[in-house]
């Protein structure tokens, strides 16, 4: 996370630090669905959703990034969500 910076313009919560393409950190308040931009097409990415109500990680997984743009659903919560691109790419 040393090499990420404020970059608002890639989250629709507007709350994002990153490095595009490689890593992110998205803040999204509202337990809505949120898009993160920016993301390289057809590149594997590790997420990981942390609920800050529930202080644990919710969510985990590998998602292919189909464009530049992805959509995330935290189902309610109040979450913050850590992305990278996997280690193999």
């Amino acid at each position: 996370l040393a090499n990420v910076g404020p970059r608002g313009d890639l989250a629709s919560t507007g709350f994002c630090l990153a490095k595009p393409g490689e890593q992110y950190v998205v803040y999204q308040p509202g337990g809505e669905a949120f898009t993160v931009s920016g993301l390289r097409p057809d590149v594997s990415y590790h997420y990981e959703l942390y609920s800050t109500a529930k202080h644990q990680v919710v969510a985990t997984g590998q998602r292919k990034a189909s464009g530049s743009t992805e959509s995330f659903d935290p189902t309610g919560e109040t979450v913050v969500l850590y992305l990278t691109c996997s280690p193999s790419q």
